[in-house]
């Protein structure tokens, strides 16, 4: 068992002063015929050991010196510190009883007693030795102190109480005894109590912040909400800058719907520079419903000056600039709190979606790679960089970054597909179409149980690209639409697979309603333009001309529609 640093700080002083007693005493006592010279030798060589920390050479010498002198306070107390700094609480308890048993004057020796009961988890025998000590030998008030704090672990709150009361009796009303007196009421249950042992320290200490602060707790956690906002009224005349009592009252004045109050307090917390993370994200929120765009960004640029080098305050002025739609500066809010922190990952998950939903493929790859090597078993890194190379056509790189990512996965099922989903796209785009369709599946499996319609989506999408598998994303789409409903995206796809599967007759039959369905609503006049330009490639495949022409003029009327609409158009046939 380790001893604490206040365990072995009290053992080391104890040791200089088991030396300085030892050679008063054997100075005065050197011609007591017990204390041999051989006693005497081998109680200094075991005290310079202990000092050496060589403690099994040390408690040696004073067992020798027991073994001449089995009383020897001095050599059992030495041995029990001995025992105590290796963690021996046995026999450190066995030495420290012998020895305040065989001097029981001396304080030391009790007070040792006192901590090694408590140290043992004898809570009552504890406080019963700091209670003797207050009887017969010292009125210090740290054992008043030592004493109720072994009666409270025992369980007896009551004899605890009344220990401290004792202390007031004897030299006068003490903050600390106050507050834990008026912890230990409020656990008892004895609401009064607790709060007079509040009230009378300000009677004396009538600007004490620290037992303001705890009475207006008190008072608001108990129900008592008028009083607890006249104590916090108080506490911030007295302390202007105090962020948490103007949140609390900015709180309080809310609840009345007093919002231009609010408002003015929240300012002033901001103002304050005192506040915490979530004291902040308060103020914001508050800002963000009840104030306009301007304001925000005025709000914003304070807390920037005040909580420039906190990054996680950074982090949330980005997150309102995202709320804002101030992408501009979110990201130089994320980019100031990486800068502070750069090992705060959540910082890093937002600099880096940021790029990504910005499209922004080589800032991308800058910031992943860096993410990376900061936090090398962070999956979205990974995954950032596989979609940064898919994307800018790097398809090697980007498989070595799914597969890489896929090795830093452990439970999260969603992140894995997409990752093997990004794999699949590496492997596309080295038109290893085997391996892509093997992933792609794998992905969809990964994620079955999550909606990863996306990901299947994608998957038919490749194959109708490629012109591979296209029996496969037939009835991949089919399955899609059974499961989505009528769905404008899919039953295009699904149209698009039958023209290239050379179904002219079933792509025929999607395209017509669609673009009913599209015009009706006139809406995406691109969009409209395509349709109309595939439904007259299809007519045309049916050798249906004519009517051909009508879709294919329709479409350059709308709006631009492939490259080689207006050549189909003018040599009146389909052309690829």
């Amino acid at each position: 068992m380790a001893i604490t640093q206040k365990w072995a700080m009290r053992i080391s002083l104890l040791f200089l002063l088991l030396v300085l007693f030892f050679s008063c005493r054997t100075s005065v006592e050197s011609t007591n015929p017990i204390k041999s010279e051989t006693y005497i030798s081998a109680f200094h060589e075991g005290v310079r050991l202990k000092l050496l920390g060589n403690y099994e050479e040390a408690v040696a010498r004073f067992k020798k010196c027991l073994k001449e002198k089995p009383e020897d306070d001095a050599s059992h107390f030495a041995i029990a510190q001995i025992s105590l700094i290796k963690g021996d609480l046995e026999q450190a308890k066995y030495h420290t009883i012998q020895a305040a048993t065989f001097d029981k004057s001396n304080l030391y020796y009790q007070i040792e007693l006192g901590y090694m009961y408590r140290e043992t988890g004898e809570h009552e025998k504890s406080a019963l030795v700091f209670e003797e000590i207050l009887s017969k030998r010292s009125t210090n008030s740290n054992y008043y102190f030592e004493s109720a704090l072994s009666w409270e672990l025992s369980g007896n709150i009551k004899k605890a109480i009344s220990v401290l009361n004792r202390l007031e009796e004897n030299v006068g009303i003490q903050v600390e005894a106050s507050l834990k007196k008026h912890v230990w009421f409020k656990g008892l249950m004895k609401i009064k109590e607790a709060e007079h042992e509040l009230l009378k320290v300000l009677e004396i200490e009538n600007n004490n912040q620290y037992v303001i602060a705890t009475l207006v707790d008190f008072y608001l956690n108990s129900g008592q909400i008028e009083l607890g906002m006249l104590q916090l009224n108080k506490l911030v005349e007295l302390d202007p800058k105090n962020g948490t009592g103007l949140i609390l009252l900015a709180q309080f004045e809310f609840e009345r719907k007093n919002i231009e109050k609010c408002k003015g307090l929240y300012s002033k917390a901001i103002l304050s520079e005192s506040l915490m993370a979530e004291e902040v994200t308060e103020a914001l929120n508050f800002f963000i419903h009840y104030t306009d765009k301007s304001s925000i960004n005025s709000i914003l640029t304070k807390v920037e000056t005040y909580y420039g080098e906190n990054d996680t305050i950074m982090m949330l002025t980005g997150d309102v600039y995202i709320e804002n739609k101030e992408f501009g500066s979110a990201i130089k809010s994320y980019e100031k709190a990486l800068s502070t922190n750069p090992g705060n990952y959540l910082i890093w998950e937002r600099v880096l979606y940021h790029y990504y939903d910005f499209q922004k493929w080589k800032k991308l790859i800058e910031k992943g790679k860096e993410a990376i090597k900061t936090f090398p078993l962070k999956t979205v890194p990974y995954y950032m960089l596989s979609v940064s190379y898919n994307q800018t056509n790097q398809f090697i790189l980007a498989q070595q970054y799914a597969n890489d990512g896929l090795f830093t996965v452990v439970n999260d099922l969603v992140v894995k597909s997409d990752l093997q989903g990004q794999l699949a796209e590496a492997y596309f785009g080295q038109n290893r179409f085997s391996d892509a369709k093997k992933e792609y599946l794998k992905a969809i499996e990964t994620g079955k149980k999550h909606n990863n319609d996306y990901l299947t989506f994608n998957f038919c999408l490749r194959l109708y690209e490629k012109k591979v598998y296209l029996d496969l994303a037939l009835g991949l789409v089919e399955g899609l639409i059974e499961k989505n409903g009528t769905n404008f995206e899919l039953l295009l796809l699904k149209a698009d697979i039958f023209f290239v599967k050379e179904q002219f007759l079933e792509a025929k039959n999607i395209y017509k309603p669609l673009l009913q369905a599209m015009n009706n609503q006139l809406e995406d006049p691109i969009g409209r333009s395509q349709v109309s330009e595939k439904l007259g490639d299809s007519l045309a495949r049916l050798n249906n001309i004519e009517e051909a022409m009508r879709y294919w003029r329709e479409a350059a009327r709308i709006g631009p529609g492939s490259d080689l609409l207006e050549k189909k158009i003018l040599n009146e046939e389909y052309m690829e």
